[in-house]
């Protein structure tokens, strides 16, 4: 019996095994990276929810510290402060017409001179 026998068979069919072996081991890689990216985006959303939980624990203390019940509690209690009687409640009236009265002097024709020591004048009044 004679072999039939083919150069390049052998060297196809171990390129068909290679390509084969780095394709799977592609394959797997991608897998193994998508599940630690998986697991990661797992660990971030609860993350996520464990903060927006305590974010919204704070919010309700906020809300309970500015609420005016507590704002009452802590002026007379902490700070001692009590509530306005109405003896201590003074009105003002706004109504009244205020008046300005503007009285412009009349130039005078003096000298320049006489205008950079006026000028010196106002500096000095100015700074002191």
């Amino acid at each position: 019996m004679r072999k039939f026998h083919m150069p390049g068979i052998r060297f196809s069919a171990v390129l068909c095994i290679v390509l084969f072996l780095m394709m799977g081991g592609y394959l797997l890689y991608s897998h193994i990276a998508l599940n630690e990216v998986s697991s990661d985006l797992l660990a971030a959303k609860k993350e996520l929810s464990s903060l927006e939980g305590e974010a919204g624990a704070l919010q309700v203390s906020i809300d309970r510290k500015n609420s005016m019940d507590e704002i009452e509690r802590i002026a007379t209690e902490e700070l001692g402060m009590s509530k306005i009687e109405n003896y201590q409640i003074q009105t003002i009236n706004l109504l009244t017409d205020d008046t300005v009265e503007i009285i412009k002097d009349e130039p005078k024709n003096d000298s320049w001179w006489d205008g950079v020591v006026q000028e010196f004048n106002i500096l000095v009044e100015y700074l002191s």
